[in-house]
């Protein structure tokens, strides 16, 4: 399995710190936000390399901090050539780059590098062995809280039967948070995707998609979590994970 940690954006809201810094090497807690994910991600069995995928304008800054690292497996970094938020391929543009340069048809585990939390990720490969494609998902309690996200419904084998980025009106408050495990078929499924769409924008979107041709679970993950978005998050989040002392 490969793990694909998608950190090519250009995080607008947050700026202007992101003019200066990509968003997952955003100190919180005395490290990277991306240095927390590859943390969970490096001692997952199966996992035999994590790819970093990064815009070319912060490509320097990933390559110096995958210099600084001793990770038990190997990091990769992918310059996917973009300069600005209006030439972004988009996350699942950035999947599919990340897959040319693969060989094969692998597994992926792919997670948003603003993601940060701090569950064990070894219950969520655990559901995707046993049930095959995988979507996180959580309850945020609150309707106002899940028209920010991707709204998710499932049957009560929590088999995936819709997916609807922030909708006005959501019908549960079960949602998608950018955490990812698809089978050898992701290869291919991504292609058949880029046939009928005009956009390559959201893992959500394509996670919609994928639930209408073959199956997708959800699997809860309880525990502390933030989508680093913007300045409110973000101090959320550094509250959370401050270093005592």
């Amino acid at each position: 399995m490969k793990a694909i940690i998608l950190a090519a954006g250009f995080g607008t809201r947050l700026r202007p710190l992101t003019d200066r810094f990509a968003k997952p090497l955003i100190d919180v807690g005395g490290r990277p936000i991306i240095d927390h994910i590859v943390d969970k991600v490096q001692v997952l069995s199966g996992v035999d390399e994590i790819v970093v995928v990064c815009n070319q304008q912060f490509c320097s800054d990933f390559q110096s901090w995958q210099r600084a690292r001793t990770p038990n497996i190997p990091i990769r970094v992918l310059d996917d050539g973009t300069t600005s938020n209006e030439t972004r391929r988009g996350a699942m543009g950035d999947v599919r780059f990340a897959l040319e340069h693969m060989d094969g048809t692998p597994e992926l585990l792919i997670i948003g590098g603003d993601n940060l939390f701090s569950f064990d990720l070894h219950y969520f490969i655990n559901c995707y062995r046993q049930k095959g494609n995988t979507i996180a998902v959580r309850d945020v309690i609150t309707c106002d809280l899940a028209k920010l996200y991707g709204v998710v419904e499932m049957t009560p084998e929590e088999r995936v039967t819709s997916l609807i980025e922030k909708p006005k009106n959501p019908r549960t408050t079960i949602v998608s948070i950018c955490i990812y495990a698809y089978g050898p078929s992701i290869r291919g499924r991504i292609e058949e995707y880029a046939a009928v769409t005009a956009s390559m924008d959201t893992t959500g979107e394509f996670a919609s998609w994928l639930c209408t041709v073959e199956p997708v679970y959800g699997c809860y993950l309880e525990g502390t979590w933030f989508d680093i978005g913007d300045v409110k998050s973000l101090q959320l989040a550094r509250d959370a994970f401050s270093v005592p002392g």
